[in-house]
């Protein structure tokens, strides 16, 4: 069959236009020669957006998928999807190089066109140690190495979407696609083989902005900007398509902009857009900075050459524009070219400078359960993951720990009665900028005797600017204390003296005695009347013999417990 799947249906006028259209490009033809022809019917056969969602692109997709594999399979073929072709009908595009034999690809299947597409092999658009300017060579071209400018290469913090990134194991350099989070789990996305090193990564692993590729391959702790949380491992099969080169890096939202640097299209929206043929789209990246280009087509299934060797791909996109992207752009966040800048998908590999292969966003954010996060929130300067109150004794124990720090001066610890009228205990330095886990404590004694029964604990802590933020409120409820037991003088020679701090309720209380074997002493104790409050006891120990004992407070509320030891 040789019938063409046209995209909708045209009006008279419309066709009449295509063939007045037509006919003046053969007479350009005749003219000036094919060149010329070509470039005025590219601008002549434009062509509408189309969702893949369309009845007809879903058809024409259902056809390809059927003979995908034996396409790819062909000697020199890289991609196939479907697309337009050059007369602007649906079609199934195969791409392939130039120099490609392919006398048996057909004209068309199942009445769909088949149009070939000339193209070199699909390779990762990141830059690596191969590819690298040399350190003390042209420093200009070092310092500028990015395409982008100075601001996607050097250290910025924060830093932006957009900005050169790289695992700290590996000297290479790809792109920040975008921030993202899951509730109050902040992240940034970018490409396995950016953050993971393509499977050889463990989870943990140091994540630094600029990437190692842009600064002669150093290792600068400060450098750091989050720890590798996740990513989807590649299988390199051709019977197992990949869905994704994708990896999630946990972050301080201080840490990375929702938004790309000056002269980027800005911050995203939280909303995302299913790829359409013919979108126009554009991307922020770490080498080519700004660039727009169109879905050229869908559905497509490719082989990327990777160093460990070919992966494939089903499920992604090509976008068509010279120079959309180079080396070094993995990862970036390709968005509507519009004013609602709507993710589409996140850019993982290239061919030559004409066509840029991408991965639908919805797949990503799904297979990592997180959203597009904008910035739109303030994020606060610390990562406060835990803050905690337990009582001893006495005495009030406070626990905190922070994943990450940005310009952090420090903690006020403050109490109150009330929740209303708050007091300052004391405060707590902090680490000024720290990428790793750090814990801090703070004991309030004796607090439980002071005669309140509730207390109220929260944290201040206080940026480099002046700015402050406030954790929750921990509340802690006094329960009666039995007693804090103290022998003097220790080690015990001749007489033994005990310091009780009671706070007992009514009932019963007894001291007991008994040495390291569980030998009762009780006729030594039971003459001692505890009462509550402060009292220092006289302890008779005469007939103890060197060793180890313990002296153990019984009341209603419990036991406290104290050792000593005797020596002679």
């Amino acid at each position: 069959m040789n019938a063409r799947l046209k995209i909708s249906d045209r009006s008279n006028s419309k066709m009449r236009k295509v063939l007045v259209a037509y006919t003046v490009l053969a007479l350009m033809l005749t003219m000036s020669g094919v060149a010329f022809a070509q470039t005025m019917a590219n601008e002549v056969m434009s062509v509408p957006e189309l969702s893949v969602d369309h009845p007809s692109v879903r058809r024409v997709m259902t056809i390809q998928d059927r003979y995908t594999m034996g396409l790819m399979e062909m000697s020199g073929v890289h991609a196939v999807g479907t697309g337009f072709s050059s007369e602007g009908t649906l079609a199934i595009l195969v791409f392939a190089s130039p120099e490609a034999v392919l006398s048996d690809l057909p004209e068309q299947l199942e009445g769909v066109p088949v149009e070939r597409r000339p193209m070199g092999p699909v390779t990762p658009a990141i830059t690596n140690d191969e590819e690298l300017p040399v350190a003390g060579g042209n420093g200009a071209l070092f310092k500028t190495w990015g395409g982008a400018g100075e601001s996607s290469t050097f250290t910025v913090r924060p830093a932006y979407i957009g900005q050169s990134t790289s695992n700290w194991n590996e000297c290479s350099a790809g792109t920040i696609g975008a921030r993202v989070r899951n509730g109050n789990n902040y992240y940034i996305i970018s490409c396995n083989h950016v953050f993971a090193r393509v499977n050889a990564a463990a989870l943990g692993e140091r994540i630094v902005q600029p990437g190692r590729g842009d600064i002669a391959c150093a290792q600068n702790l400060i450098d750091t900007v989050g720890s590798l949380a996740d990513y989807q491992v590649l299988t390199f099969s051709s019977t197992t398509p990949n869905t994704m080169d994708a990896a999630l890096v946990r972050i301080n939202p201080a840490f990375v902009h929702g938004t790309t640097p000056l002269g980027g299209y800005g911050a995203p929206s939280t909303t995302t857009s299913a790829p359409s043929l013919n979108m126009s789209v554009q991307k922020y990246g770490k080498t080519t900075g700004l660039t727009n280009g169109n879905i050229a087509a869908v559905n497509v299934t490719i082989s990327v050459n990777y160093v460990g060797g070919t992966a494939y791909f089903s499920g992604q996109f090509i976008v068509s524009a010279n120079g959309f992207c180079n080396t070094g752009d993995s990862g970036a966040l390709v968005v509507t070219n519009n004013s609602y800048k709507r993710p589409v998908g996140l850019l993982f590999a290239r061919s030559g400078n004409s066509y840029s292969f991408v991965t639908p966003i919805s797949v990503i954010l799904q297979r990592f359960n997180v959203a597009i996060d904008n910035g739109a929130a303030e994020p606060l300067p610390v990562e406060l993951s835990s803050f905690s109150a337990r009582t001893r004794e006495a005495d009030v124990e406070l626990e905190w720990r922070t994943e990450t720090e940005l310009n952090n001066v420090g903690f006020a610890v403050q109490r109150s009665n009330d929740k209303e009228s708050w007091i300052e205990l004391a405060f707590v330095n902090g680490a000024g900028e720290s990428y790793t886990p750090r814990q801090y404590s703070y004991l309030d004694p004796d607090v439980l005797r002071s005669g309140s029964n509730t207390f109220f604990y929260r944290l201040q802590q206080l940026d480099r600017d002046g700015t402050t933020s406030f954790s929750k409120t921990l509340e802690v409820t006094a329960r009666p204390v039995d007693a804090a037991l103290h022998v003097f003088p220790h080690p015990v020679r001749d007489k033994a003296h005990v310091q009780v701090d009671a706070t007992l309720e009514q009932g019963e209380s007894r001291l007991k005695l008994y040495d390291i074997h569980g030998r009762s002493y009780d006729h030594l104790t039971s003459a001692l009347q505890v009462r509550s409050g402060r009292q220092v006891l006289s302890l008779p120990t005469g007939e103890l013999g060197s060793g180890q004992y313990y002296l153990e407070l019984h009341s209603t509320t419990g036991v406290t417990r104290r050792m000593f030891i005797v020596q002679r």
